[in-house]
């Protein structure tokens, strides 16, 4: 009787226990699709974001219109952006830290940070365009300093250059400290923060990928101690096994009411 009501109970928590499984499947596969497409923007970024400018291909020239006015001397360069191709979106460094499971809790975590969608965007540059002495007298390109003309004998010396036209582009510091995305709505408890579905919405956006996260950890995985390892006071206050006993005991019968028919019932079969 008492491997038949253990074989019941145990049949189950394994039915129940697969309900769960499934609704956490769900969950983290969600998660795991929604990160996987945030990596992969975040990546797609990171490739596009030029990180040095190399100016090449001087060139000297005169009578040019440009924006509007004619006749220009110039001096211009060809411009060359690269981006690093090292596609590290671990942030594993020396500032942030290394990104690893012995110091992340995903337990007790209840907010994730996230570059924010809005700093996603081209990075800015500087133009600057100088001259100083006698522009007419610029005719020479320099072949080492790219974006530089000088009167010739001058265009590899710039420091001491004194008829001068430059130019030269720079990047300006782009903003990528991330920002905190919260799971929950009030208090890091209760209801997960749902992302807005206006025009705004993305779904390899932060947001969802925070909602979906929430939803992950308000669905654990259960966990269990198989009955006859728990003690009979213990199986004294199961109500499941407890029904099966008297059920597989006397047909149709209900389970025991007071503690000490609960007792007396467990006794007789787990002594």
């Amino acid at each position: 009787v008492a491997f038949n009501a253990l074989a019941i109970n145990g049949e189950r928590i394994a039915t129940q226990a697969l309900t769960e499984l499934e609704r956490s499947r769900q969950a983290y596969t969600h998660a795991l699709t929604l990160l996987s497409a945030r990596v992969a923007r975040l990546r797609q970024y990171h490739a596009l974001t030029p990180t040095t400018v190399t100016q090449k291909g001087t060139l000297r020239n005169s009578a040019k219109p440009l924006l509007g006015a004619t006749g220009l001397t110039t001096c211009e360069a060809d411009v060359q952006l690269t981006a690093a191709n090292d596609g590290n979106c671990s942030l594993e460094s020396t500032a942030l830290g290394q990104v690893t499971a012995d110091n992340i809790d995903l337990k007790a975590a209840t907010q994730i940070k996230m570059l924010a969608e809005s700093k996603i965007k081209f990075r800015e540059y500087k133009l600057k365009a100088g001259s100083k002495g006698a522009v007419a007298s610029v005719d020479t390109p320099s072949t080492g300093t790219h974006g530089f003309c000088a009167q010739s004998s001058q265009e590899n010396n710039p420091s001491s250059a004194s008829n001068v036209l430059a130019v030269q582009l720079t990047l300006q510091q782009s903003d990528s400290s991330p920002e905190e995305i919260h799971y929950f709505e009030h208090d890091n408890e209760g209801e997960c923060k749902k992302a807005k579905t206006d025009a705004s919405y993305r779904e390899d956006s932060p947001q969802p990928l925070a909602a979906a996260l929430c939803e992950v950890k308000k669905t654990p995985l259960s966990s269990t101690t198989e009955k006859h390892k728990t003690g009979a006071a213990a199986l004294s206050n199961d109500n499941a096994i407890l029904t099966f006993l008297s059920e597989l005991t006397s047909p149709g019968s209900k389970a025991p009411k007071t503690e000490q028919d609960k007792k007396a019932l467990i006794h007789e079969y787990f002594p």
